[in-house]
């Protein structure tokens, strides 16, 4: 490379600009395949991006008064209508009792969102209303359970 210290900075401008020239004009192809390639990309995304919009309209969101909020088939909640004295009870609408499950076979009790209580067939299912009752029985807290 040639030092260039004896000169001025407009000989240096115009040897940089020619040097600038000459590498265009000998990968004048290469760049306009780059050029081409990210313009079809940019108009690629952007047509996708609009016909994934067009695609995915949402429909408004309705607020119901007259639903409770808790549902009958929720999975760690169960609502009991039937109760008729108020231990646990959180609302006027329905007593709340939290649902422990344990297996027949098994020592360990969970929630039902445990990955461990999916695992217990339906016919050896038994639920609880409440810890103590669970330890009463003899069952301990499962220890892979979170929230236990």
């Amino acid at each position: 490379m040639l030092l260039y210290t004896n000169m001025d900075n407009e000989s240096r401008l115009k040897i940089y600009y020619y040097r600038s020239k000459n590498w265009v004009i000998l990968n004048e192809n290469l760049l306009v395949l780059a050029m081409g390639i990210l313009l079809i990309g940019i108009i690629s995304f952007g047509l996708g991006a609009l016909w994934q919009g067009s695609k995915t309209q949402k429909a408004p969101i309705v607020v119901d008064k007259n639903k409770s909020a808790f549902a009958d088939n929720d999975t760690n909640i169960r609502i009991d209508t039937n109760n008729t004295n108020n231990t646990n009870k959180i609302s006027s609408v329905a007593n709340i009792l939290y649902i422990y499950i344990a297996s027949k076979n098994g020592t360990s009790y969970h929630l039902p969102t445990c990955p461990g209580a999916k695992q217990i067939k339906p016919e050896n299912k038994i639920e609880f209303t409440s810890k103590e009752e669970a330890e009463s029985r003899g069952y301990k807290p499962a220890a892979n359970c979170p929230g236990l």
